[in-house]
């Protein structure tokens, strides 16, 4: 006699496949929402940061507010920005990085790969970066930015990741950005959160998944490029004034730099990168 015969008249096979179905939605939603809360997790309000030397002024406020984006030069000392590339160094030569799913290998020639996009978190002196984008985070809180418009900036929501996303672009020979996918080389104009307008799209199990996307606010773009030269390609152009191409600013991801702008509004890309390009990434999020 098969198990099914011994259950109760009640219990039909189709309400067996119901509770089972209804299960393993419940499960598929419980982990999609673990994933969309994960980068998040450790996060701390930047209003409980370590209070930064730089002051971040008025005129600083206003720039940010009306353009969506502004420059730091000098964010890193020289010997901060060599202290970072010396601990990229280390994590790359033991092979902590992930490939780029665009690269390929011929068991050859290791030591000519390429990384793309790790997320390191707290990691020797690379936490150093880290912190100075927290010091940051609390000297905005500090000031009397105001936010974006049509936003709902609140400066005690805003909270600093303890992940951050760390970046070799190695550069290729020949650099196609005709492409319709981003790659490690370059990234096609996007922004960095995720909205309303996404959500079709992602669907549901995206949606709920994207909701660290969803709560970037800020994102800070630190480079780590000691000996950057015209011809190396790989300026940040922003967008200042939407999807609009017609007006770009180019922004040479100089060593010690460092690029604020809007995760939701602004739109930004990588031009075609000719030379091995270092950078940090963190997003402050609205939690």
């Amino acid at each position: 006699m098969s198990w099914l015969a011994r259950l109760p008249p009640s219990v039909t096979v189709d309400r067996v496949g119901v509770a089972a179905a209804i299960a393993g939605c419940v499960g598929l939603v419980a982990e999609a929402q673990r994933q969309g809360k994960a980068p998040m997790n450790g996060s701390l309000p930047a209003k409980d940061g370590t209070a930064a030397g730089r002051v971040f002024t008025s005129k600083q406020c206003r720039q940010l507010e009306q353009d969506g984006y502004i420059v730091l030069d000098n964010f890193l000392s020289k010997q901060q920005v060599q202290e970072a590339r010396n601990a990229i160094q280390t994590l790359d030569d033991n092979y902590q990085f992930r490939s780029s799913p665009y690269e390929t290998f011929d068991g050859k020639a290791a030591s000519s790969r390429t990384r793309d996009r790790v997320i390191i978190n707290r990691s020797g002196n690379l936490d150093m970066v880290r912190m100075q984008i927290s010091a940051f985070a609390r000297s905005l809180v500090d000031s009397d930015f105001k936010g974006f418009p049509r936003d709902d900036y609140d400066s005690t929501s805003l909270h600093v990741p303890s992940q951050m996303q760390v970046s070799i672009c190695g550069g290729l020979e020949t650099p196609n950005p005709d492409e319709e996918e981003s790659t490690h080389n370059f990234y096609h104009k996007h922004v960095d959160s995720a909205g309303a307008h996404n959500f079709f799209e992602l669907g549901v199990i995206g949606w709920i998944r994207s909701q660290h996307l969803r709560q970037r606010y800020l994102t800070c773009l630190v480079y780590l490029n000691t000996d950057w030269k015209e011809g190396d390609g790989g300026c940040l152009r922003v967008f200042p004034n939407g999807e609009s191409e017609d007006s770009y600013v180019d922004i040479a991801p100089l060593g010690g730099r460092m690029v604020v702008l809007s995760s939701p509004s602004l739109f930004h890309g990588v031009l075609p990168t000719n030379a091995q390009r270092y950078a940090c990434a963190a997003w402050l999020a609205l939690a």
